[in-house]
């Protein structure tokens, strides 16, 4: 398991600052197995068990005590080829994701280095996370339509159509962004 805390800064803490117990704001990232081992300390009262198994999409489902769901994150460097995937369990004073990729980990320690809190909240820690999701789709939208706009001087200008193989694969990765969104 890896815990942070939220305070001015995300740090890294140990096990035992976080939980039900704990009188802090917390987000932890857990494995698939330490989840089934460890979910009792959180008490989240979640009726529907997050995994980070057999996930389709990015989803959010309410409980009586908690929010849980998954994230199905496709790879901004490889679109149609590999896709991250994990769930979360997000509950009154803390986050906890269950990841068995690394990707969540990765994700909170990029958020740590660049991101300071006048006022900590799990609130604001998602929107930060939300952020850090989509903080590569604009450029990449951009470069798309950049090539685009080539391909069709090209076509109307020239009559070339040579570029239909980028055209395809622009498709084919707009396709698996649209799934994630």
């Amino acid at each position: 398991m890896q815990g942070y805390v939220l305070k001015e800064t995300i740090e890294p803490c140990a096990d035992e600052e976080i939980g039900s117990s704990a009188d802090v704001k917390y987000v932890a990232v857990l494995s698939t197995e330490e989840w089934k081992r460890e979910k009792t300390r959180f008490h989240m009262n979640i009726e529907l068990d997050p995994t980070a198994r057999d996930i389709h999409s990015t989803k959010a489902e309410v409980n009586i005590g908690a929010l849980t769901g998954t994230f199905r994150l496709p790879d901004r460097d490889a679109l149609t080829k590999k896709d991250h995937r994990f769930a979360y369990a997000l509950g009154s004073r803390g986050l906890v994701f269950i990841d068995d990729t690394g990707t969540a980990a990765r994700m909170i320690e990029a958020i740590a280095q660049t991101k300071r809190y006048n006022d900590p909240s799990l609130e604001r820690f998602l929107y930060d996370f939300l952020e850090q999701i989509i903080s590569r789709d604009l450029p990449i939208m951009e470069k798309y339509e950049t090539d685009l706009d080539r391909i069709e001087d090209a076509v109307l200008i020239d009559g070339e159509d040579e570029d239909m193989i980028r055209v395809n694969e622009i498709l084919s990765d707009v396709r698996e962004l649209r799934q994630h969104y």
